[in-house]
Order: C-alpha cells, then structure tokens, then sequence
C-alpha cells in the first residue's frame, strides 16, 4: 500500500515538474518569437543549463544572433554542440553552417557533413537542402550528382522552395539514368526518428 502511495506521489510530482519546464520553455519560445529577447533568454537559460536540448539550441540562437545578449560564436557553438549531441535537427544544422563558415570554430567540411546527414534523415528540409548542395559541391565528401538531386528533392517535397532552383539546374546536367536513379532514391527514402548518440 505505502508503495503504491509512493509510486502514485512521484508520478504527481513528475507531472507537475514536466509541466513547469515545459510552461518555461513556451514562454521563452513565445517571447523569442514576439522579441522579446531578454525575456526569452531569462526563461530559457535554466532549463538549457538543466540539458534541455530545444533550450539549448534557442540560447544558442540566441547568443548567434546577439539577441538579448552581446553577439558570440563561440557560445553559439557550445549551445548548438549540446543540443546537437541530444538529436536537435535544428541546432546539427546550425552548428553544421559554422563549421562550413568558420564562424566561432575552424571550418570542418567532414563534421558538417555528418551533422547535416543526421539532421536530413530526420527529416530536416534545411538539414536536406545543405546536404544536397554538399554534394553537389563535393565539400567534406566525394560529389555525388545523383545524391545532391535526391537531397534537394526531399528538401523540396518538405517544403524548402529555394532549392527548386539548384535542383532543376543540377538536374539540367544529369543523363537520364541519373535522374531516374535520384528520383527512385526519393521515393525510397524514409526519415530516421531521431539520432541517439
């Protein structure tokens, strides 16, 4: 009896706890979103310090942006790297651009091109859209015409528009073999839930 009790109290407890991290972070979302950036720094720091990985990578923004705080790339790159590490698409994308930028760390063309692949199989449009433009350049990887088309076509179908353009122009330079194995690569495809380190 004392053991159910117990058990009935934790899980009460537990409840109300999620439901407060979960009130904080949409109040820092909601507050970033109308920029109120102090706001949505005050609300969102906490629960990125306790490891939440959407905290994590909104600091992260944050700090990337300089909003609500002075401008800094490199805490950008150490917000993104944890939520990345946790299977945040959003924040393997962002920290993907600036090791293809440079911006707060040495470029590394091989390490965005593994955060741009985990955050595309998650189904990432920009995570997809980047990944194609990689290997149509052949940066950090061998270029690969027939993966680039396969890439910015899923990008495309959800719903990244601007690379209609890059896709319909690699696809200008590709045989027909070519564009029929992409195409036959799209439609197979199937997004990987989430990536767990």
């Amino acid at each position: 009896m004392i053991k159910l009790l117990f058990s009935a109290l934790l899980s009460v407890i537990l409840l109300f706890l999620s439901s407060c991290i979960t009130g904080n972070l949409q109040k820092g979302i909601d507050a970033y979103s109308n920029g109120s950036y102090q706001l949505a720094l005050e609300k969102i720091t906490p629960l990125a310090n306790d490891g939440n990985a959407s905290a994590q990578y909104l600091l992260g923004t944050l700090h990337y942006h300089g909003q609500g705080t002075s401008k800094n790339f490199e805490e950008a790159v150490k917000w993104f790297t944890l939520a990345a590490e946790k299977g945040n698409a959003k924040a393997q994308v962002s920290l993907a651009t600036m090791y293809l930028t440079g911006e707060g760390t040495s470029p590394n063309h091989k390490e965005a091109y593994r955060l741009l692949k985990l955050a595309a199989d998650q189904g990432n449009a920009l995570g997809q859209a980047k990944l194609g433009l990689i290997y149509m350049e052949g940066k950090g990887i061998y270029q690969d015409v027939v993966l680039a088309h396969m890439w910015l076509s899923l990008a495309i179908d959800h719903g990244e528009e601007d690379a209609i353009p890059v896709r319909d122009e690699i696809e200008s330079r590709m045989t027909t073999l070519q564009i029929g194995s992409a195409k036959e690569l799209t439609q197979d495809w199937k997004p990987i839930s989430k990536y767990h380190p």
